[in-house]
């Protein structure tokens, strides 16, 4: 299992994932007076996030699955699959890679992932015991170094005009916006904890790039973007817009 080590100021953790989907934002479901809502770690309604996703998969390993609206009883027996950090000098005890942990967790529970149109979703169930667990999912998150650009608008047109014999000139005023934007990133992997020495065999980098270099206000969105899908490696740079106040956020944040 690698150990993932950035540069200040991204800080990391590796932890084994699946990504979500992005659902259509409901503006019935957004202004309805549901107090989660409120969450402070739940942007604004006509706030947006670009989630980037590039997935790849073994595919000789086949994870249980089970379509959706059936009983998960019929379907291939449950695997149990551990969290774990990767992160050097981030423990699976720490405070913040706990509440990561468990945005995974509720996405694997509570989405599903359409392939041939049909919808299934994972039979597979999140353990605190490693020593039990098929799988280990490891997951590394990071900010990046900001970056900044220049924009130059231009606020009016210049005019002239003439004052008896002379001409007067007034050139075009413009204004100059600078933009810092931070690049943020997931790396998501999956190992058979029953073959420590095996390779990964699912693979996803996850990234985002906004104003926000809050790693805990982007996370929830990131997840959100990606999962469950990502299990399935077949996504090759695929981007999916998640607004402010999309349904899944609820799901990532709270569970079903």
């Amino acid at each position: 299992m690698k150990n993932y080590v950035f540069k200040k100021p991204v800080f990391w953790i590796l932890l084994s994932v699946f990504s979500f989907a992005g659902c259509g934002t409901s503006s019935k479901v957004s202004q309805s007076k549901d107090p989660r809502w409120q969450d402070p770690r739940i942007s604004g309604i006509n706030e947006f996030f670009d989630i980037k996703t590039n997935a790849l998969r073994n595919p000789d390993v086949i994870l249980p699955t089970y379509v959706l609206g059936t009983d998960p009883a019929a379907a291939p027996a449950v695997k149990k699959y551990y969290i774990a950090s990767s992160l050097r000098n981030v423990s699976d005890e720490d405070l913040e890679f706990l509440e990561f942990a468990k945005y995974i967790e509720n996405a694997i529970k509570a989405r599903g992932f359409t392939k041939n149109e049909t919808i299934y979703k994972y039979n597979l169930l999140r353990t605190v015991n490693k020593e039990e667990a098929d799988y280990v999912l490891t997951l590394a998150y990071g900010i990046g170094d900001p970056s900044t650009s220049s924009q130059t608008q231009t606020t009016s047109r210049g005019y002239g005009y003439w004052v008896g014999s002379i001409w007067f000139s007034t050139p075009p005023k413009t204004q100059t916006t600078t933009i810092t934007n931070y690049t943020r990133t997931l790396i998501l992997e999956m190992y058979d904890n029953k073959k420590p020495s095996a390779p990964a065999f699912v693979k996803a980098t996850i990234t985002s790039v906004g104003y926000s270099g809050d790693i805990r206000a982007v996370m929830p969105y990131m997840v959100a973007g990606s999962m469950p899908w990502s299990l399935e490696g077949n996504s090759v740079q695929s981007v999916r817009r998640i607004q402010g106040h999309n349904p899944a956020i609820l799901l990532v944040l709270f569970g079903e």
